[in-house]
């Protein structure tokens, strides 16, 4: 049985003739869930949704009305909710911020983009214009790449990760790209016209709207509908939706004045579930044993072996998943994933050599190890120093790690990322923020972190790969435990006031405000202040993120657990490109 929901948006805005409602040409919620933006013939809307929280279905009120200088042909926001991006018939392409909603910078194309996307990590800006899907380069500012296609296209849309972009073309097609090589992955030819590409969270699945009316959940691997409803009028647009509070996927589509929201459960992509579990296996097996001398890990750990563990790693973590997905398993079957996410008996398929996508030089591994230890030796110092001072005691764990990451820039150019990780956990009162603290400097556990940080981002393991201009990712994770807040903590401002903020809780993209009238009044809240006086501690006191272009974000871990090791504070320092 279908469960839907239908959003009624726009009480009260009227056409000329104030006797019915105005058409909606195009929609989009924006990806923290804190509002939507809709698109007319002349101007764009943005309606924020009561609490902030979408999945109440209820609209609040009108935050912000658009009218660009030409008239609007699509809108998309970007997948961290920083951007509203806006075509018009001008051929310019308008980028909003998503705080003020005021223009950040336009692209001026060859013809005006009736379909867009922007990549997760901002590399691009996909634009369909007719029979060609201009890839812009949103660094330069310049078209990177045109996609020629056999007809004009209607949809485009990149995967989460960015490695995959969909485009739907009026001659019924679906076509999926590789984004690292931009060759031809997936095809699919619909029974009938398709449009409005849209792929799920996990990249296994793309909704579609096939003949203006019926919405389809496509296994593009397989090319397989494995879901579908059909409406009486015609459907322009159709995403997915995630409730991280009930991990619940919708499907969301137009209807006239309307927006409906569907129920539907799919089925996880299981390869993307083992190669996590496989790349945490892996670093932690890259790692030297305390106890292994350096020939000893030599002989462990060298190219060769590197590949082969890889597999074994692969091989064992399939057959586990297998054993509660696989119907009548043997005990002694051992399951590999293919290409389309099935499972399949290992012996039907050879192991193949070490993924080059994947691949991290031994030598860069032997680098990232010595700096680890280095990095543990000066955390063992300052924790040392804080002791005797009595800041902290052994109630206070601190622990820091580093991991070498295989990438793709814009380019298509293989590159490595350098991610460095401090956090500390406290088990008992007193070291930590006083009751409905968060300014970190009166946290002694907090601080003896920052020292950390401070002291070692400004060494020589790390100045080396911290040049100007480097690009640092900065996730700062702030974590509250399950007591209660009674009544109100006051909050002075020092961070600034915080309106639909973006942030990611639990992992999934979320909003939060917190302001000087509103106060403190959840847990969430009072971990994401927290986050915000780390992130101002950090700007102001190490020199070297004084001159990288720094990319914030906060991240709220809430447990349903009471206790002091539930209230923690963790920053991951990801170098883009370190080793260049």
């Amino acid at each position: 049985m279908k469960r839907i929901i239908r959003l009624v948006v726009f009480c009260g805005v009227l056409l000329a003739g104030g006797s019915a409602y105005a058409q909606i040409k195009d929609f989009v919620v924006n990806p923290a869930g804190s509002s939507i933006a809709t698109m007319y013939d002349d101007h764009i809307d943005i309606h924020s949704f009561v609490d902030g929280d979408m999945y109440k279905f209820q609209i609040e009120k009108k935050i912000q009305s658009i009218r660009p200088a030409s008239r609007p042909l699509t809108i998309i926001y970007s997948s961290d909710s920083k951007y509203l991006i806006v075509s018009g018939i001008n051929k310019e392409i308008y980028v909003f911020d998503t705080k003020q909603y005021e223009l950040q910078f336009s692209l001026h194309g060859q013809s005006a983009a009736t379909e867009m996307d922007m990549s997760p990590k901002e590399y691009f800006i996909a634009a369909a214009t007719g029979n060609t899907v201009d890839i812009w380069n949103v660094d330069t500012k310049t078209i990177q790449r045109q996609l020629s296609l056999e007809a004009a296209a209607n949809g485009v849309a990149f995967s989460s990760d960015g490695s995959l972009l969909a485009v739907t073309t009026q001659n019924n097609k679906v076509i999926i790209y590789n984004t690292v090589n931009w060759e031809v992955a997936h095809t699919y030819d619909a029974e009938g016209s398709v449009a409005a590409p849209a792929f799920n969270a996990e990249d296994k699945y793309l909704a579609l709207v096939i003949n203006d009316k019926t919405i389809a959940i496509l296994d593009f691997c397989k090319k397989l509908i494995v879901q579908q409803h059909t409406e009486q009028k015609k459907v322009n647009t159709c995403n997915f939706y995630h409730n991280v509070s009930n991990s619940t996927t919708y499907v969301g589509w137009d209807r006239n004045e309307s927006i409906i929201f569907m129920i539907t459960k799919l089925e996880p992509s299981y390869t993307k579930m083992v190669n996590q579990t496989v790349n945490q296996a892996m670093n932690d097996w890259l790692k030297k044993r305390e106890d292994e001398s350096p020939e000893d890990y030599a002989n462990r750990v060298n190219d060769e072996t590197m590949g082969r563990q890889r597999e074994l790693f692969r091989q064992e973590f399939s057959t586990a998943i297998a054993g509660a997905v696989v119907a009548d398993k043997k005990p002694d079957e051992i399951y590999r994933l293919n290409e389309c996410d099935e499972f399949v008996l290992s012996d039907g398929i050879p192991a193949p050599p070490p993924e080059e996508d994947n691949f991290v030089p031994l030598a860069i591994v032997q680098i990232a190890n010595e700096a680890e230890d280095n990095l543990k030796a000066a955390a063992e110092e300052v924790i040392k120093r804080n002791k005797a001072s009595k800041l902290i005691t052994d109630k206070t764990e601190i622990r820091v790690g580093t991991e070498v990451m295989a990438d793709v820039d814009a380019e298509g150019n293989k590159i490595l990322n350098y991610q460095v990780n401090y956090k500390y956990v406290v088990f008992a009162n007193g070291e930590d923020y006083p009751p409905g603290g968060y300014n970190v400097k009166k946290s002694n556990a907090a601080m003896s972190l920052m020292t950390i940080v401070k002291q070692t981002l400004e060494s020589e393991d790390f100045v080396k790969h911290l040049s100007a201009g480097k690009r640092v990712k900065i996730a700062i994770i702030g974590s509250a435990d399950g007591a209660p807040i009674r009544g109100k903590i006051p909050y002075d401002g020092s961070y600034g006031a915080f309106e639909r903020e973006p942030y990611y809780h639990n992992g999934k993209l979320n909003n939060i405000t917190i302001t000087k009238a509103s106060g403190i009044t959840t847990n969430p809240q009072l971990a994401y202040i927290r986050t915000a006086s780390v992130r101002d501690w950090l700007s102001d006191n190490v020199a070297t993120l004084q001159k990288t272009r720094n990319d914030y974000q906060s991240h709220i871990e809430v447990s349903e657990e009471k206790g002091g090791e539930f209230r923690k504070i963790e920053v991951q320092f990801t170098i883009i490109d370190a080793f260049k």
